[in-house]
């Protein structure tokens, strides 16, 4: 009842609280709430209300971080160490440096931080080589999720038995602990912060009961990760999981299986809107998208290598394991 759109424009009641924001905020908030409810037919404009007195910001409204176009080839596992997959050919990265067993690693964004990393067997979280660097341990734990960097260049990780707590990492070590009470006990099966990096994509088991769930990225003023807010379930069809990604700004993908079908699929779930189920593919542990549904990549078990074409998928490649793109 707060919102009513009347000939093109969207009329948001807001608590007094606003009026105490600075005047770059309010236009922050105006541009928020717009492209929240552009799905609305018709929508134009938007007025934001304190009582009966309409916000009103001066100048241009900003604009917003959009999600970011992906071009680059996936990075793989092969031969045991990172390649680039391109055209069907391998080319290696400066090699694994400290990891003896690389497996699921990240890549930063384009033009901006981060340093590749990679799980060395399912205990350390490592830095892959650059030039001279051999690269560093990161952290230590046990059967670590696959890692996820952020646009700021924070590399995400947890222990798959959650403490109520996820781990995030700087490529000089610096690392923050995250606080996630509603995790704790839970089994982590996915950990993936979104492209805007101000929202945590997460899929954990209870007590047998599989759930994917997004939650807002809590940051200090120096962009530090504090805490996860309270998750919103977008998906409990499943009844197995393993990797999820995002896709775009408001469809993300999780492996699992759901209904009587026992072999894993690509779930592709809207953000408050319906779900749609890819055909299966046996043996699928990792999943990866570059820019829309149609760039999904998917990892077997036994190193086949599949990339969505139209209705179903293409093998395009063997014996590469753990696909990664940035992310």
């Amino acid at each position: 009842d707060s919102v009513t759109v009347s000939e093109g424009t969207a009329r948001v009641s807001l608590s007094a609280e606003v009026l105490s924001a600075d005047e770059d905020q309010q236009a922050l908030m105006l541009i928020q709430l717009l492209e929240s409810l552009r799905t609305v037919p018709a929508l134009v404009s938007v007025q934001a209300l304190v009582g009966d007195t309409q916000m009103v910001v001066e100048g241009e409204l900003p604009d917003l971080l959009r999600n970011p176009y992906i071009s680059a080839s996936p990075l793989v596992i092969a031969d045991g160490q990172p390649q680039r997959f391109t055209g069907g050919e391998l080319t290696p990265l400066m090699g694994a440096g400290l990891a003896a067993d690389p497996r699921v690693p990240a890549l930063p964004y384009d033009d901006a931080p981060g340093r590749p990393v990679a799980l060395d067997g399912t205990d350390r979280l490592v830095t892959l080589p650059d030039g001279n660097d051999t690269g560093m341990v990161l952290a230590e734990g046990t059967d670590l999720v696959a890692p996820s960097i952020d646009r700021f260049g924070w590399t995400w990780t947890t222990p798959r038995v959650s403490d109520g707590t996820v781990q995030a990492y700087q490529p000089n070590g610096a690392s923050s602990s995250v606080t996630a009470s509603w995790l704790e006990d839970a089994t982590v099966r996915a950990l993936r912060i979104s492209r805007d990096a101000t929202r945590a994509l997460v899929v954990r088991e209870n007590d047998g009961v599989v759930q994917a769930e997004v939650a807002a990225v809590m940051r200090d003023p120096d962009g530090r990760p504090v805490s996860l807010g309270d998750p919103v379930v977008i998906c409990e069809m499943l009844v197995t999981a393993g990797d999820a990604t995002w896709v775009d700004e408001q469809t993300v993908a999780v492996l699992g299986t759901s209904g009587a079908d026992t072999t894993t699929a690509v779930h592709l779930v809207t953000i408050g809107g319906p779900t749609t189920v890819l055909p299966a593919i046996e043996g699928a542990t990792r999943v990866v998208a570059g820019t829309g549904d149609r760039s999904l990549i998917v990892g077997t078990e036994d190193g086949s290598l599949y990339e969505r074409n139209g209705l179903g998928w293409t093998l395009t490649g063997s014996d590469v394991y753990d696909p990664t793109l940035p992310g």
